[in-house]
C-alpha cells in the first residue's frame, strides 16, 4: 500500500514538474532559436526577401542576446531591467523600421496587434 502512495505522488509530481517545464519554454530556448521563429513571423506577416531576412536576423539575434543579459543581470534591480528592455525594445523598432518599407512596418505593427489581442481573449 505505501508502495502505490508512493508511486502516485511520485507520477503528480512528475507531472507537475513537466507542466512547469512547457510553460517556462520560452524563455528557455537560445536567442537563435527565438530569432529564427520571430523572422519567419516577420516574414508570413509582410513578406520580406533576401537581405531583409539577413538584416532582420541580425536585429534580432542581438535584441534576444542582449534581453537575455539583461534578465540575467542579478545586480539590476527589477526598475532598471524594466527600463532598459524598453530602450532595448525601442531600438530594436528603430532598426527594423529603417529596413522595411512602410507598407510592411504598418503590417508588422497589425500582425503585432491581433496577437496581443488574441492573448489578452
Amino acid at each position: 500500500m505505501s508502495h502505490l502512495r508512493f508511486l502516485i505522488s511520485f507520477l503528480v509530481l512528475l507531472t507537475f514538474t513537466a507542466a512547469a517545464q512547457q510553460t517556462d519554454n520560452k524563455t528557455s530556448e537560445t536567442p537563435q532559436a527565438r530569432t529564427r521563429k520571430t523572422v519567419a513571423k516577420l516574414n508570413l506577416a509582410t513578406g520580406i526577401k533576401g537581405e531583409q531576412i539577413n538584416q532582420a536576423s541580425v536585429i534580432f539575434l542581438d535584441f534576444y542576446t542582449q534581453k537575455d543579459a539583461i534578465k540575467g543581470d542579478m545586480k539590476m534591480k527589477e526598475q532598471q531591467k524594466e527600463g532598459k528592455l524598453k530602450e532595448l525594445k525601442a531600438e530594436r523598432n528603430k532598426k527594423l523600421k529603417a529596413i522595411l518599407t512602410p507598407d510592411q512596418w504598418k503590417k508588422w505593427q497589425t500582425y503585432k496587434d491581433e496577437k496581443k489581442a488574441g492573448k489578452k481573449k
